[in-house]
């Protein structure tokens, strides 16, 4: 089985006044995927190659700008995010 391109596992985030804004996300990206999952915004990956898109919607509020900040480690969290197994 080949490795996720993008993984995060079990993470949970908190805003400044101590919210928990979501917590024990948990989902993996795989090349070629065709996936809807429910964070607490939802995300549609479809077909992963070089210049594809991926969505990620949600109203505001929902942590859309977080979790993509969590992904590039620029917010605190708590889990895991693996790229490419890293």
């Amino acid at each position: 089985m080949a490795t996720p391109i993008l993984e995060l596992r079990d993470i949970t985030c908190e805003v400044a006044s101590g919210q928990t804004l979501f917590q024990d996300v948990s989902f993996s990206v795989n090349e070629g995927a065709l996936k809807e999952m429910m964070i607490p915004c939802r995300l549609i990956i479809n077909s992963l190659s070089p210049g594809d898109t991926i969505i990620l919607q949600g109203k505001s509020g929902s942590g859309k700008t977080t979790m993509l900040k969590c992904i590039a480690h620029l917010v605190l969290h708590k889990g895991n995010v693996l790229y490419r197994g890293r």
